[in-house]
């Protein structure tokens, strides 16, 4: 009787840290501002603008233009990607793609170009950062 009552004392006590590895409808920002870990700030919009200008000169074949582009992290978010100064005629031209493991660009192909005036291919890219 005796070794019941301890075998069954031994599940009930084993029990409680089994069931605390659960969450239980807690969010993450609930979790780290009781267990005294970082805490998100008030975000702060910045915009960034990256790209590149191709100069009228020599024919060119097969261009491509990669550029860089941030992702969402803990601490900032990407609120949009706006396509700045890109022609008409090179927009639909245009992929977003993931490379790696965490990072992302924005891939344009051109193909075929002589260029007889300058060409701006540039984006505005809005993060809100958290302080």
């Amino acid at each position: 009787m005796m070794l019941r009552f301890l075998f069954l004392l031994y599940i009930v006590c084993s029990a409680a840290p089994v069931f605390s590895q659960f969450d239980f409808g807690k969010t993450a920002e609930d979790e780290s501002a009781r267990s005294g870990g970082p805490v998100r700030g008030t975000p702060i919009t910045q915009t960034w603008r990256a790209g590149i200008v191709i100069e009228p000169g020599a024919q060119m074949e097969n261009v491509a233009v990669t550029i860089p582009l941030p992702r969402d992290w803990y601490e900032q978010k990407v609120v949009k990607i706006d396509e700045e100064k890109i022609d008409a005629a090179l927009s639909g031209k245009i992929e977003y793609r993931n490379v790696g493991g965490g990072a992302k660009e924005m891939l344009l192909k051109l193909g075929k170009m002589r260029p007889h005036r300058p060409v701006e291919i540039v984006v505005a890219v809005e993060l809100q950062n958290y302080d």
